[in-house]
């Protein structure tokens, strides 16, 4: 159809033609009796007009009521739609177009080719045209409210005709399925919404088709949700594969699987980095040195043999602990010399024998001392046996100026440091490791060295077996040890990617689902969602409010170079005007039509009787958003905007995945779709649903 420009019309408004529709009705009453009238009393010759005119009344009446019932199923739709719940079943129709009832997932698997979002249209100038003239116009006569109830239906005790949100919205196009081509996902998703609004069933709804697809599945949960745990899960069971499935839950230690948090590394910088996680926000000098300490400790104990690991990093925190680590560290230094067995022989100066003592005694781990002119065997303390070693360190290693001795070095300055003063340094990291390693959470997340590793789970074998891995961090609860856990995965989970983008290693894709992203964002984030797409990461986070990225990331500029790695964006009801600007300024601008109504009056100077009116309407043209922000804070639960693959903007609403509910609805609809002559009774007598 071409565009007429100068064409303008209200989409909605009352419904005229109904009530035109019944007047000419009227008029087919009425010819119809004059007729029968005209014919009794005279004969045949006028009755041919009186049935032109009964004609013409009713091709009029069948006009408008044609015009009527489409007008009213317009305003219909704007009544909003009932909640819609799907299972499995109905999802593997949805996202494999091969499917047919009663096929395996073998038959089907790998032909998926979109992801499916729901049922709804593509937002254009069109939708923002009508939406204005409804918020501008009463709401009332569209049947959007109860009539005579100023309240918008909150006035009924039973709280059956209060809606939430404007459901007219989703009525203003023709709903359809939208899908979205898996080539799209990869540039990562944000998703906004308020509390209750539906962020984790849309997470649902997403999991669910990833797991469908073969493809590995990281889900990170702060809250703990058990539909979101139970969905994920039977979708596990529904490809056969039910021991894909693996369930981290910190509420749960006893029956939860067990990660190692510090598994990947290639520097121990990077895992003093992820330490950081455990000590809150900011950067003071308390954490600077706190840092610098926990690299010093790991590389140590990477020295030593020993496995990284909380647990350790832990026991070295506890002063106690340190001279163990010196003496190991420094005997193997030194066992990697030519003259280490001489050497041993040597008697070095300590605080404690200043007389001297040999490296053979301190390995026998006894001595022999003179006491009132008795010879007495005193065995020796680990602080003692590091004393030696200290010492062995500066008289024999200082010459070479290796890494290795540099960090020896390093650790022995914290070992001989004031302890009490040590100790309040290490506080807030003290602190954070307790959290972790304390109880049974310390059993999750601490592979101990006499365990098997292989019980413990890596992030970098995820791909490997395609594993479908929830992540349920309980922040209610462990809010401190629940954001540690998360950042501090996020920051393993970025060597990983970092090693696959490297060496090209297990390029298969990983979908990463953060719940409540700004309870666990830290710089790494940033780094996967800069990088993670080389990686075949494919990302989705969740999140309240943009300014929840700001005060977690604690800087504006962090928060925009997060964001600005999303290439997709879905927003569900939202209530921070922040938020909403933000949608809203990243959807392109457009123009409405509105008419302008005129009158004037004027009376001569020279002749007061002479007077003269006018009255006139102009077709205007203004610019307006095409998603205005506060028509954001007036979506219904489960509908939701989106931005995708490439700025095109959609409007949607999301089923809910409950394969009971589905059920239960499906039962409910038997028998409501009515006979033919049902359906077209309902549509002619205008009689609602």
């Amino acid at each position: 159809m071409k565009f007429d420009p100068t064409k303008y019309e209200r989409s909605y408004r009352p419904n005229f033609e109904l009530t035109q529709a019944f007047w000419w009705q009227q008029g087919v009453f009425a010819s119809g009796i004059g007729s029968l009238v005209y014919l009794a009393t005279h004969g045949f010759a006028v009755w041919p007009v009186w049935a032109a005119t009964a004609s013409a009344c009713a091709a009029m009446s069948l006009y408008r009521r044609h015009q009527a019932v489409q007008i009213n199923e317009k305003h219909k739709k704007l009544r909003g739609m009932d909640l819609v719940f799907t299972d499995f079943e109905a999802l593997k129709e949805k996202i494999f177009p091969e499917y047919k009832p009663g096929m395996s997932y073998d038959d089907i698997k790998g032909t998926s080719k979109a992801v499916w979002l729901g049922n709804g249209f593509m937002w254009e100038k069109d939708q923002i045209q009508k939406l204005t003239e409804i918020v501008s116009g009463n709401l009332e006569s569209l049947d959007l409210q109860p009539v005579g109830d100023s309240s918008g239906g909150f006035s009924d005790k039973t709280g059956e005709a209060a809606k939430k949100g404007l459901s007219a919205i989703h009525g203003l196009g023709e709903e359809t399925d939208i899908y979205q081509p898996l080539g799209h996902i990869s540039g990562h998703t944000l998703i906004l919404g308020t509390t209750g609004a539906g962020k984790t069933r849309l997470f649902d709804l997403l999991i669910s088709q990833a797991i469908m697809r073969g493809e590995s599945v990281l889900i990170f949960d702060p809250k703990g949700d058990e539909e979101l745990e139970k969905n994920a899960k039977r979708a596990c069971e529904i490809v056969g594969k039910p021991q894909l499935f693996v369930s981290v839950q910190l509420k749960d230690p006893k029956h939860s699987a067990k990660i190692d948090p510090l598994a990947n590394f290639e520097e121990t910088t990077e895992l003093a980095s992820r330490i950081k996680c455990l000590m809150g926000p900011g950067d003071d000098d308390f954490k600077k040195y706190a840092t610098a300490f926990a690299t010093s400790i790991f590389e140590g104990m990477t020295m030593a043999g020993e496995k990284p690991t909380l647990n350790n990093l832990y026991k070295y925190v506890q002063s106690g602990s340190l001279p163990s680590l010196v003496c190991k560290i420094v005997q193997q230094l030194a066992s990697q010399k030519e003259d280490y067995e001489s050497n041993l022989r040597i008697a070095l100066c300590t605080e404690d024998f200043p007389e001297g003592i040999s490296g053979v005694n301190v390995l026998k781990g006894s001595m022999a001392v003179s006491r009132n002119k008795q010879q007495a065997v005193v065995m020796l303390s680990d602080f003692q046996k590091a004393q030696y070693w200290v010492a062995y360190l500066r008289h024999f290693l200082m010459e070479d100026d290796s890494r290795a001795v540099r960090n020896a070095a390093s650790v022995v300055s914290y070992f001989e440091h004031d302890q009490e003063h040590l100790g309040k340094m290490l506080s807030s990291l003290t602190a954070g490791l307790t959290d972790l390693t304390a109880g049974e959470i310390g059993t999750i997340v601490n592979p101990k060295s006499h365990a098997p590793d292989e019980n413990f789970l890596n992030l970098k074998d995820l791909t490997h077996g395609r594993r479908v891995v929830y992540i349920g961090l309980n922040t209610l609860q462990y809010q401190v040890a629940g954001r540690a856990l998360g950042a501090i995965l996020l920051s393993d989970l970025a060597q990983v990617a970092a090693d696959r983008y490297n060496y090209n290693r297990d390029m298969e894709p990983l979908n990463i689902f953060v719940d409540e992203c700004a309870e666990i964002a830290n710089d790494p984030l940033i780094a996967l969602l800069n990088k993670g797409r080389g990686a075949k990461f494919q990302i989705y986070c969740a999140s309240q409010t943009i300014a929840d990225f700001t005060t977690r990331l604690e800087s504006k500029d962090k928060t925009e170079s997060a964001l600005g790695n999303f290439n997709n964006m879905i927003c569900l009801r939202l209530r921070s005007a922040e938020s909403m600007k933000y949608f809203s300024n990243n959807c392109m601008k457009t123009k409405i039509n509105y008419v302008m109504h005129t009158q004037s009056t004027s009376i001569s100077a020279d002749n007061p009787m002479t007077a003269s009116a006018n009255s006139g309407e102009r077709l205007m043209e203004e610019e307006a958003e095409l998603v205005p922000p506060q028509v954001l804070g007036m979506l219904p639960d489960l509908e939701y905007f989106a931005s995708l693959s490439g700025g095109k903007i959609f409007k949607g609403r999301l089923p809910i995945l409950s394969e009971e509910k589905a059920r239960l609805e499906r039962s409910a609809n038997i028998g409501k779709i009515g006979t033919p002559f049902e359906r077209i009774a309902k549509k002619c007598l205008w009689i609602r649903d």
